[in-house]
Formats: structure tokens, C-alpha cells, sequence
């Protein structure tokens, strides 16, 4: 079975998060693309899905993304 993959616009749709900041995550490595297709385009799995969720969550509860960014580092140690 393969998993869903998802393009920023996806992502955007999903989570309510612009894709302009999910760029700027991407560049702050909050997130990183599951795949690069030839023609550039970013594919990103489920994992990278439910932590924009996560970011979403905090940056809603009043999170600095700098603190986000720790609290990501922990989840996945």
C-alpha cells in the first residue's frame, strides 16, 4: 500500500496554514518535503501532515516558533 502524498497547496487546504508559512517551516526546518518530483515540486507524507497540525495547535495556543521548533526536536527523540 503506498502512502498519500500531499503538495504544499494540500498542506494549506488541510491545515489552514498559508503556504507561505509552510515555506517558511520548510526553511526553519520544522518540516521537511518526503519527496522532490523532477518538475520541483515538494510531496510531503502523513508525518509531515500531522506535525503541521501540531505547529498549528501551538501557534494557536500563542507558541514562538522557536519553541515550537524545541518541542518538535523532543517529540522526535
Amino acid at each position: 500500500m503506498q502512502n498519500k502524498m500531499y503538495m504544499v497547496s494540500d498542506l494549506a487546504r488541510e491545515t489552514g496554514i498559508s503556504k507561505h508559512s509552510i515555506y517558511h517551516y520548510m526553511k526553519m526546518g520544522l518540516i521537511e518535503e518526503s519527496y522532490r518530483a523532477p518538475n520541483n515540486y515538494c510531496f510531503f507524507d502523513e508525518r509531515e501532515l500531522s506535525k503541521l497540525r501540531y505547529i498549528r495547535e501551538l501557534r494557536l495556543e500563542g507558541y514562538p516558533l522557536k519553541l515550537i521548533q524545541k518541542k518538535l526536536d523532543e517529540k522526535s527523540s
